[in-house]
């Protein structure tokens, strides 16, 4: 698993943003456990056998898929999920093989034996407002469409967080960073008390005005 993913993601130095690091390497994802960290993303470029899976995805109609897996149950979950809108078999294969090598990695980097696994086309602003959530660890993954917004924490106003607006919790919007298509980034939320008002202020970009789709992978420990 090493080697492949070492394959396939993208070379990127380790950078930092005070308390979000962006990484080169799957193995730096154990940063996100530093306490003072609350987001880990990885650049990488996808394949033109992906990129064409997933806009196949997007234009027919697909169900989702939200089921909860072990590194045992993965693959087999995947293959029955998506088998069923696959033209192209061996093309079905390479996404469900990045799926499957990512979920593998973020089940080892959580220490887990179970996640939740939930891959969704979406088309609304449901998460639009900047907030934090109420979880440990989660992965996400844009396959198609613009990728998950976040800010570093100094340019937020925590105490707008419940039911201020964006304007009221964004101090400067110049400084709003976009995860790009296939970005991998694993974010720290808030149900712990230890990270409790500390937790990566993120956001689903807008796309209902412009008619936009996402297909969004989305990992929960």
């Amino acid at each position: 698993m090493v080697s492949l993913l070492n394959n396939w993601f993208a070379v990127a130095q380790k950078t930092t943003h005070g308390r979000q690091c962006q990484v080169g390497d799957w193995q730096e994802w154990h940063l996100i456990h530093q306490p003072d960290v609350n987001l880990v993303f990885m650049p990488r470029a996808g394949t033109e056998g992906i990129r064409s899976f997933t806009e196949r995805l997007i234009q027919i109609y697909f169900p989702g898929i939200d089921h909860v897996v072990s590194v045992g149950t993965v693959d087999a979950v995947l293959d029955v999920q998506l088998s069923r809108v696959a033209e192209d078999s061996a093309i079905a294969k390479e996404f469900v093989h990045d799926l499957s090598t990512i979920t593998r990695a973020f089940i080892q980097i959580t220490g887990q034996s179970k996640i939740k696994l939930i891959l969704k086309v979406v088309s609304d602003d449901a998460c639009e407002r900047f907030h934090t959530d109420r979880y440990d660890l989660r992965l996400l993954c844009t396959y198609y469409g613009p990728g998950t917004e976040w800010t570093p924490d100094d340019n937020v106003n925590r105490k707008k967080l419940m039911g201020g607006t964006n304007d009221e919790i964004i101090r400067d919007w110049s400084r709003i960073n976009r995860l790009q298509q296939f970005d991998v980034a694993i974010l720290k939320g808030e149900a712990s008390a230890a990270n409790y008002g500390k937790g990566i202020v993120h956001r689903s970009p807008p796309v209902s005005a412009q008619k936009e789709k996402r297909l969004l992978l989305r990992l929960d420990a």
